[in-house]
């Protein structure tokens, strides 16, 4: 009974290691796919956070995008309006503005229908854009009336540029009658304090424009008190 004691107890820790090698085979297989599972995982997420930020992004373009033409709207000129301006107070580089209106729109929706307006306002998109380089900014704020924003440009490059786009309308062939635009202008200096006043200066130089009878160009800095009078006789 001893001797066969004897000879079982080596095969009885045979068969213990065996075991245990099989259970730690189990445990690293197991351990294997759980860090498959835990990359696919990891995986997933890095998807949807893609995915999500794709959305934010679309999300943003909307907001920040006219429908009518797919340009820039107001929101987004007022943010890169401040952009500039700051560049400007820190810096001293010039920025210019342009704000443009179709001369007469009115009238040409009242004689060729809503439907030729809003051909004509998608028309002068294009243009804007075919005239403006990449740096410039394109944006329509409301009805007939666009800003382009001209960065590294004082106010003689934004003169150059202002004639280039009056010329392109003017030698554009129109479905119906010739379109033309007026365009005021305006060049940020020491006296330019908000991002307000920027526009703004640049809008009154387009009602002098306007006034003097349209398809031309007026700087802000040409403004005379005789001129800003004839705007109230």
């Amino acid at each position: 009974m001893e001797s066969t004691n004897f000879v079982a107890a080596p095969n009885a820790q045979q068969e213990s290691s065996t075991v245990t090698i099989r259970i730690l085979e189990t445990a690293t297989e197991e351990l294997h796919l759980a860090h498959q599972q835990i990359e696919s995982l990891k995986e997933q997420i890095e998807q949807q956070k893609a995915e999500i930020s794709r959305i934010e992004i679309q999300l943003l373009e909307v907001g920040t995008r006219d429908t009518l033409t797919g340009l820039k709207n107001r929101t987004a000129l007022v943010d890169r309006i401040e952009v500039e301006v700051e560049r400007f107070r820190r810096t001293g580089i010039p920025c210019s503005a342009l704000v443009f209106s179709i001369d007469k729109f009115d009238s040409i929706v009242d004689q060729y229908g809503k439907d030729e307006g809003v051909r004509c306002i998608q028309q002068t998109s294009r243009l804007l854009l075919q005239v403006a380089r990449k740096v410039d900014f394109v944006a329509r704020i409301e009805g007939s009336k666009f800003v382009i924003l001209l960065p590294t440009t004082d106010d003689k490059g934004a003169a150059l540029s202002a004639e280039r786009h009056r010329s392109v309308f003017e030698k554009t062939t129109w479905p119906n009658a010739p379109v033309t635009i007026s365009i005021g202008g305006a060049t940020l200096n020491n006296h330019v304090e908000t991002t307000y006043r920027f526009v703004h200066r640049a809008d009154e130089a387009l009602a002098i424009q306007q006034s003097a009878g349209g398809n031309g160009f007026t700087h802000f800095n040409e403004i005379t008190d005789d001129s800003l009078l004839s705007l109230v006789a």
